[in-house]
């Protein structure tokens, strides 16, 4: 009698020890691992981030990639008002009305005491300090550049499509030093010179307006090469 009472008490006993660790176990949160957590956490996949990534540079070039196009009129000589850049840039603009408009640089220099400049998508904008403040002054479109330069003029094009977009009647290609397009050296500030020189054997466009100048320099293909626009300095 003795003996069986002991062994309904320690199947009692079994029964509570089992029930209890059950619990506990259940009661127990299961153990997270590093991995489980990270691909729990919020994440941006690789389509996200390329998309924000060519947003983000979308959104910093968008100034610059559009160039503000002038209305022209291929009869008449160049006009002051025509020389407007990415953006809507404009020689005498500051330091900070330019970098405004074209969101950034990709490059800075501290050229010279009153003197910095940037590059942006290829072209270079120089700056000259004036009563304390840096203003635009130079512009020089680069061989690399897919930005569009007044009258349309882009790297690459050809130099008799160049010459069609300015008046004149003598365009053809006579390789003289100095070739009259348009204009008198005095009239007004308006002519359009197109010299070949020697030294590249290559054709320059050298176009005056009454406050600034625009060189478009060809290769030896007599093709756009680079372009420089210069200001009153």
């Amino acid at each position: 009698m003795k003996k069986l009472i002991v062994i309904i008490c320690l199947t009692i006993l079994g029964v509570i020890i089992l029930t209890g660790c059950s619990t506990s176990a259940s009661a127990t949160p299961p153990a997270v691992t590093q991995q489980e957590s990270l691909s729990e956490s919020p994440q941006t996949t690789g389509q996200e981030a390329v998309e924000t990534q060519n947003n983000a540079n979308s959104n910093s070039s968008s100034a610059s990639s559009n160039a503000e196009l002038v209305l022209f009129d291929p009869a008449k000589p160049l006009s002051d008002e025509e020389l407007v850049f990415a953006g809507g840039v404009r020689l005498e603009m500051s330091y900070e009305e330019v970098l405004g408009i074209l969101g950034g640089y990709d490059e800075s220099y501290d050229n010279a005491p009153g003197v910095k400049s940037i590059d942006k998508n290829g072209v270079h904008y120089g700056f000259y300090e004036s009563d304390g403040v840096y203003r635009l002054k130079d512009l020089t479109l680069s061989e690399s550049s897919k930005e569009i330069f007044p009258r349309g003029i882009m790297v690459g094009d050809k130099i008799e499509d160049v010459l069609n977009k300015f008046p004149g009647n003598d365009k053809k290609l006579r390789k003289w030093a100095v070739q009259k397009i348009y204009g008198e050296d005095l009239m007004e500030g308006h002519y359009a010179d197109l010299e070949f020189r020697m030294y590249d054997e290559c054709y320059h466009l050298v176009i005056k307006t009454p406050k600034a100048m625009m060189a478009v320099n060809f290769n030896t293909n007599n093709c756009v090469r680079y372009i420089e626009v210069y200001g009153d300095i």
